[in-house]
């Protein structure tokens, strides 16, 4: 736990300071204070991340442990995929289409072989998450922030999830009861 939070707080100092450095030009044309909010807030999410994946890998089971590597992947596929396809949230953003896409293949197979609930509703997070994208697709009136938005929000849930499921496993763990991380119907 100790481990996350130092990697949560490391990863949340050093996004504020390479995004507030990338994005320093847009201060003139936009102001300082929306530059610094929207560093805080995309290094809020990245220290969270982070935290909560590297929680949920060390001491959660075989589901958590995937679900964060999961995210986390997202995570790092972001950047990279930014070089790829430029970010634009006046049409559909296909760099967050398709990691959406491939998160939500990985949560509902999770979803679909774990003996646990709480996939589900990571799933279903996802889901959403990748509804903004038609919403967007079927509607291009939609403001670009209201579809950045649409597309966003949804993780910080997933991480609230993901925190819920790995203490509860960790405290059941912990009282000695064995835990089967896969559903026998998963194994036919």
């Amino acid at each position: 736990m100790r481990l996350a939070i130092v990697l949560a707080i490391l990863a949340f100092l050093l996004t504020v300071v390479v995004s507030v450095g990338l994005n320093a030009h847009y201060a003139q044309t936009h102001g300082e204070f929306l530059v610094y909010v929207s560093a805080a807030r995309v290094a809020f999410y990245i220290g969270l991340a982070i935290g909560t994946c590297t929680y949920a890998i060390r001491c959660g089971g075989t589901p958590e442990r995937i679900v964060g590597i999961v995210i986390l992947a997202g995570l790092a596929g972001d950047p990279i995929l930014h070089q790829l396809f430029h970010l634009r949230f006046a049409t559909v953003d296909p760099t967050h289409l398709v990691i959406d896409i491939s998160r939500f293949a990985a949560f509902a197979a999770v979803a679909l072989t774990a003996s646990r609930f709480w996939p589900i509703w990571i799933s279903s997070f996802q889901l959403l998450a990748l509804g903004a994208h038609v919403a967007k697709a079927m509607d291009l009136a939609i403001h670009p922030i209201v579809y950045a938005t649409m597309s966003v929000m949804w993780s910080y849930g997933m991480l609230a999830v993901l925190i819920v499921a790995t203490h509860y496993h960790r405290r059941q763990t912990a009282h000695g009861e064995m835990r089967k991380s896969w559903s026998n119907f998963s194994h036919r």
